[in-house]
């Protein structure tokens, strides 16, 4: 029966039945001397590599442990095929043990009793340390794994952060940084105010500093010269296409919503801490900026404090709208700023969309910028490698890079110090099985295979095999740093300075609504037309003021929908 269910499920889907977690044995061989742990992970953009390493160390470890009488060691079975995320298991029926994926509902999971309580583990120790698990999560990590009924579920798996990533060597060879107001060539005719010689100085970025911090070690000047406000990266989108030649942009034409990775990253800088507003509907008394209106086709903002009674105001938060406006801007230049076969061509698709990128300046045709994951890396490997086999020495040191975006929307609005914003925006998370519950041998070696996991050496060596970071605090020696890629460099040291939104609140609203209040975000209905996402609506000549009121909530709906979190006045 089990197997039937995942053949359907798998047809249904459109995955292969193995990728859902059936024929667990065929794997690899059963060693019936040894207790098994089987352990399904998303192979997607982190691969497996990274866990058939921590299996190995951690079957050795175990080795003269016996589980089970007549046993000894553990022989642990890693789903090297999976590729169903989170929010397609049907975790009753599975066999998988301890599970790494993302997507993952998890108050609705924790709900339905589909997650082991590893309470536990969180608050007791990894692998050969002496500090807590529990210790190496932020307090709102540790406030919104628990908020359910004060036990763990879960832990992180990786941070995923969807937004803009550049070509330094493209931006450095066609010098596509803005000139300091002091610097000589500033305003220059013909340059635009970007520099024209590479010792030429570099305005100090989004973050409004530059140099090396003496206490923390943070380099301020990795964003020197990257526009600070949205003016300034209009200008930027000019100058590359009609006095560079560079073309801006590449996405998947296949997968439209991609472009909605613009809109989240420019909303999240711009919004700053108040990000973390979209799941925990509190403002704490502070006056949040919100678009009531619009007037001569400019928002009117009011500045409001939000809390459970008015949080549909959180639609209407202004970093929103102009994530809206600068996705508009794109799409309306679209032949300009865009490679021709992301327009909306079914056949380019995600994997081509890193082909083209990692290609287009080895082929003289450079692309500047590519919307996408921080984990993009990892799935164009294979695009990496035939670039290296065909172009040699010349491709094998490529730079890319986290593009930090700008902080404010004109220079009058700007202010110097604002510190970026990463949202983990794929719901990753380790977790066990609540299926095991009742076979203690299965649930205490379950447990310590997670908390192996999440020492700080396997953490490191996550982050050393993948380029990103794990949702805990930890830090990297500076072989382990310099082991990186260019892009795991930039992204680790963003992180250093950043905040870190995560998709988990203890707002008992946002608990028991989960998918409600967080998926599909960005539907909106014009003039009576649906739309599931802002590229389609733009590409009609709807306008992002229009798309943006037409997502939003009405305070009737609003509260006929959640009252029963809120006292209404």
């Amino acid at each position: 029966m089990i197997k039937k269910l995942c053949f359907m499920l798998a047809v249904m889907l459109g995955f292969s039945v193995v990728a859902v977690g059936c024929h667990r044995d065929e794997l690899e061989a059963v060693d019936s001397s040894k207790t098994q742990l089987y352990v399904s992970n998303l192979n997607a953009g982190i691969s497996n590599q990274w866990l058939l390493d921590i299996e190995t160390r951690f079957e050795e470890a175990y080795a003269d442990v016996p589980f089970e009488t007549g046993k000894m060691g553990v022989q642990v079975i890693v789903d090297t095929e999976n590729t169903v995320n989170g929010r397609w298991l049907i975790l009753p029926t599975d066999d998988w043990e301890v599970y790494f994926t993302e997507n993952l509902p998890y108050y609705e999971f924790v709900s339905q009793n589909y997650l082991l309580d590893i309470s536990d583990v969180v608050t007791g120790s990894a692998y050969g340390e002496t500090e807590t698990i529990e210790s190496k999560l932020d307090a709102a990590t540790q406030s919104g794994l628990t908020a359910y009924d004060g036990k763990y579920y879960a832990l992180p798996h990786y941070e995923a952060y969807r937004s803009i990533f550049y070509d330094v060597d493209v931006f450095d060879r066609e010098n596509l940084y803005f000139a300091a107001e002091d610097n000589g060539n500033y305003g220059i005719s013909g340059n635009n105010c970007f520099i024209i010689r590479k010792t030429d100085k570099k305005t100090a970025g989004p973050d409004g500093k530059t140099g090396v911090d003496p206490e923390t070690g943070i380099d301020y000047s990795l964003d020197d010269g990257l526009p600070a406000t949205i003016e300034q990266f209009y200008d930027l989108l000019y100058y590359m296409k009609n006095t560079r030649g560079v073309t801006p942009f590449v996405w998947p034409g296949s997968a439209i919503a991609y472009t909605e990775y613009i809109v989240d990253a420019f909303s999240d800088q711009l919004s700053g801490e108040d990000a973390a507003l979209n799941y925990t509907y509190d403002s704490k008394g502070k006056p949040v900026r919100v678009v009531t209106g619009f007037s001569g086709g400019e928002p009117v903002v009011e500045e409001v404090a939000i809390n459970n009674e008015n949080g549909y105001l959180v639609e209407r938060m202004e970093g929103r709208y102009y994530g809206l406006s600068v996705l508009e801007t794109i799409i309306d230049n679209v032949g300009e700023y865009a490679y021709e076969l992301s327009n909306n061509n079914s056949t380019f698709t995600q994997l081509d969309s890193q082909e083209k990128f990692i290609f287009s300046d080895l082929e003289n045709q450079p692309i500047g910028m590519i919307v996408d994951g921080n984990y993009w890396w990892n799935e164009a490997s294979e695009a990496y490698r035939r670039s290296v086999n065909q172009y040699g020495e010349r491709a094998e040191t490529r730079n890319f890079a986290y593009m930090p975006l700008p902080t404010a929307v004109n220079d009058e609005d700007f202010v110097a110090g604002e510190t970026p914003v990463l949202r983990d925006v794929m719901r990753s998370y380790c977790f066990v099985n609540a299926n095991i519950a009742d076979d203690p041998v299965k649930v205490r070696l379950a447990k310590l295979f997670v908390a192996f996991c999440y020492s700080d050496e396997a953490l490191q060596d996550f982050t050393v095999h993948t380029g990103l970071a794990k949702g805990l605090n930890y830090e990297l020696t500076g072989e382990q740093y310099n082991a990186l890629g260019s892009l795991g460099k930039s992204c680790w040291d963003v992180r250093q300075r950043a905040t870190i939104v995560r998709q988990l609140s203890a707002n008992r609203m946002l608990i028991e609504n989960e998918t409600a209040l967080t998926y599909d975000v960005y539907s909106s209905t014009v003039a009576n037309q649906p739309y599931l996402t802002p590229f389609t609506a733009f590409r009609s000549g709807v306008s992002a003021a229009d798309y943006f009121m037409g997502m939003w909530t009405t305070p009737e709906t609003w509260r006929a929908t959640y009252s029963k979190y809120f006292t209404v006045t």
